[in-house]
Order: C-alpha cells, then sequence, then structure tokens
C-alpha cells in the first residue's frame, strides 16, 4: 500500500510506539504482522554504524522498527510469549541491523523472563530454554563478528540481569565480550555479589574463579579503558554503599593508580 519506505517505518514506529505505550497489545500484535515480513533494507553504508563505537543508531528499515517495538509485548504476562516468537523470527532471519534492534525486547525479556513458561525448571524448558538459547546465539554471533561493536556493547546489559547462569555459562560470557569496556559490571557481578545477593538460588556457581580472573585482569590486562570501567564501577558502588570498603579493598589496591586517575 505504501511504496514509500519511509512512510512505512514511520508508521511502526510511531504508531507501534503508541499503541505499546497506551498498552494495546492486540492491535500492536497486527501492525507487526502486517510489516514483520517487509523485505526493506538499511542502505549499504548504514551497515557501517554497527561497527562503530556509539551510543545507539536511528531506525532506517522497517523491520528495524519491527523488531524495536515489539519489546513492549514483554511488559505483559499474556504477551511476552509472541515477543519472544517476534524476537526469535527476526534474529535468525534477518541482518545484522534488526539484529541490533532485536536486542531491546530481549532485554526487557530477560527482566521480565519469570513470566516465561518454564521459568524455574531445570532443566531449561519451553519457552524459557527459547529466551536462553537466544541470548547465547546472540553472544556466538558476536565471537565470529567481533567488529559488530554496538551488538557486543548492548550485550552486557541484557547478561546482568540474566541472573541464572551456571559457572560454566557465565565464563563464556567474559570469555566473549571482555574486550568490550562495557562487560566491567559483569566481572564485578560474577566476581563479588551474584552468589551473595542471590543465595537461594538452585543453579551452582563457583565465584571464586571469577574473583581471580576479577584480579589478573586488574593487574595484567592490557585493556586500560576495561580496567578503568571495572574500577569505575567499584567506585559507584561505594559512593551508595561506603560500607562496602572493606569487602572492595583488596580490588582497588590492584589498580590503585587507575582508581585515582
Amino acid at each position: 500500500i505504501f511504496d514509500n519506505k519511509y512512510v512505512r517505518i514511520s508508521i511502526v514506529t510511531n504508531l507501534g510506539e503508541w499503541l505499546g505505550k497506551n498498552k494495546k497489545y492486540d492491535d500492536l500484535m497486527w501492525l507487526i504482522d502486517t510489516f514483520i515480513n517487509d523485505p526493506d533494507q538499511a542502505d549499504p553504508e548504514e551497515f557501517k554504524e554497527i561497527e562503530e563505537d556509539r551510543n545507539s543508531i536511528p531506525i532506517s528499515a522497517v523491520t528495524e522498527g519491527v523488531a524495536y517495538i515489539a519489546h513492549f509485548l514483554a511488559f505483559d504476562k499474556a504477551y511476552i510469549s509472541k515477543a519472544l516468537y517476534y524476537t526469535k523470527k527476526l534474529l535468525l532471519d534477518r541482518d545484522q541491523r534488526v539484529k541490533y534492534f532485536c536486542l531491546f525486547p530481549l532485554l526487557k525479556i530477560s527482566e521480565n523472563r519469570s513470566l516465561l513458561k518454564g521459568y524455574g525448571e531445570k532443566p531449561r524448558k519451553n519457552e524459557y530454554k527459547e529466551f536462553h538459547k537466544l541470548c547465547f546465539y546472540m553472544l556466538e554471533f558476536i565471537k565470529n563478528n567481533p567488529q559488530c561493536i554496538l551488538i557486543a556493547s548492548f550485550l552486557p546489559k541484557i547478561f546482568s540481569v540474566y541472573t541464572d547462569l551456571s559457572t560454566k555459562e557465565a565464563k563464556k560470557v567474559l570469555d566473549t565480550l571482555e574486550y568490550i569496556p562495557d562487560s566491567a559490571p559483569l566481572f564485578i557481578h560474577f566476581a563479588l555479589y551474584r552468589k551473595r545477593l542471590l543465595k537461594n538460588q538452585k543453579v551452582k556457581f563457583n565465584e571464586k574463579i571469577f574473583q581471580k580472573r576479577l584480579k589478573a585482569t586488574l593487574q595484567e590486562s592490557d585493556n586500560i579503558t576495561l580496567k578503568k570501567g571495572i574500577l569505575r564501577e567499584i567506585k559507584q558502588i561505594l559512593d551508595k554503599h561506603p560500607e562496602e570498603s572493606d569487602y572492595l579493598a583488596q580490588y582497588i589496591e590492584l589498580s590503585k593508580d587507575l582508581f585515582n586517575d
């Protein structure tokens, strides 16, 4: 009906955001279903933006907008399954720009994953298993495409709230994302607070492996930006919780000069 792709982008993003914010989820699904197979792609030069160190990129194709507005469905228990369905379809079938915009619903699904069918079951089952597979699909994508900086920089947000990882899974996350400065909160979480904050979690987790890795990173890593990011995270914790100073003292001491920069 609309030959101009910019008209279609505007309809998807503006109407989709209005429908999502007003919780008109059935109408939002109609909009997504109408445009999810749109053939439009971003211009070739715009694909380079995924490889740039920036905070975000504008929506430049119809399915990028479709991927983004799907995140509204993840707020509601009755619709989070559809958010997962749309995210999976676009993640697996589309280009890396669409994959980037799929991270927005994947993050909301991660935050509200307790609403998924199969949550809390071991081994993972049903929708919860599908969610887990999508997270690690994107991790594998970055392992094979580390130049996609924008995607890599977003993934720590997802894994910071997806706290049900085993020791082996958390290690894989750090192995893949440690070259990104945005992985700094994961170093702190896995080493110092994961087990402490989630005492009743049934997943076995060996924080000592990550404490050793955190110390080695602060002492030996050539990635100065990452080290400063870790120390910045520690400083933010201390600003809010000065009582943590004794607990964090040994890590501050390892890179005292950086901490004072």
